[in-house]
């Protein structure tokens, strides 16, 4: 996992949580192919996973907030690299947003949006972080109305995240 030539990439998966308790993640356009997919990258000799994980969203999608240490899932997709294809199996790690940036890094190479959980199940290709947006989606579903907003608020709140700007 240090390194390129290992099969692991790590990626964080920025969420922001609204007033009323709506979650929403934020897309990035990959560079070469244009495709809706989450800040992800090798991982680093000199951070932890999260932390590198983290850094791929500052530089990716010019946003700062807390990740968390633990991975919510993987996920798998097929890379294109110079000696062929190879399956890269992706540690996704919550990074719930505290800050976005107006300027970053790789701002003229990228397009971000923000979308609720089922929207970036649809937009997404890669068939492991589609069921990923989806089971996220469901088990916040699984708790009912108000259940759900105060479980959503209750992170935001422990967190200090809320965001006062509509997302959409």
């Amino acid at each position: 996992m240090t390194n390129r030539n290992g099969a692991t990439q790590i990626a964080a998966l920025p969420i922001a949580i609204a007033k009323n308790g709506q979650v929403y993640v934020l897309l990035v356009t990959s560079r070469e192919t244009k495709r809706w997919v989450i800040p992800k990258g090798w991982p680093s000799k000199k951070l932890t996973n999260a932390k590198a994980a983290a850094r791929e969203a500052r530089e990716e999608a010019g946003i700062t907030g807390k990740v968390d240490r633990k991975p919510v899932g993987t996920y798998a997709y097929r890379k294109v690299l110079p000696q062929g294809t190879r399956l890269i199996e992706v540690s996704v790690f919550p990074l719930w947003v505290k800050k976005e940036h107006k300027k970053w890094s790789e701002q003229r190479e990228r397009t971000r949006i923000w979308c609720t959980l089922d929207e970036a199940s649809k937009m997404v290709r890669e068939p492991g972080l589609q069921r990923l947006f989806t089971e996220l989606s469901e088990e916040i579903g699984n708790l009912s109305g108000n259940k759900a907003v105060e479980k959503v608020s209750e992170i935001a709140e422990a967190l200090d995240i809320y965001d006062d700007s509509a997302k959409h």
